[in-house]
């Protein structure tokens, strides 16, 4: 069976990622030990996948947090079903 490369091209985010309303992830929300993980953001100037930490969660919705490669962090709520763990260290600090 085929793997995907994690090593593969990707192009940096650029923009602002949407978010998921709180009407949508709704509740309640709870810390998410900062586990790292990988998921895809949409944004105006596309779709990226990014790598980053689960920083809160809801039973449908997962709060991720990252590093944009000119050092902004940023956040958003996206559908726990489009995020995968990783193992090892993340790049964001807390």
């Amino acid at each position: 069976m085929a793997r995907r490369r994690s090593d593969r091209f990707q192009p940096p985010v650029t923009g602002t990622p949407f978010s998921l309303s709180p009407e949508a992830y709704g509740g309640p929300v709870v810390g998410a030990e900062l586990l790292p993980v990988r998921t895809y953001v949409q944004t105006p100037d596309g779709l990226f996948r990014v790598d980053g930490v689960a920083v809160s969660q809801t039973p449908d919705a997962v709060l991720v947090r990252w590093d944009r490669d000119d050092g902004l962090t940023l956040d958003a709520w996206v559908w726990s079903a489009g995020v995968k763990h990783k193992r090892g260290p993340s790049r964001v600090s807390e």
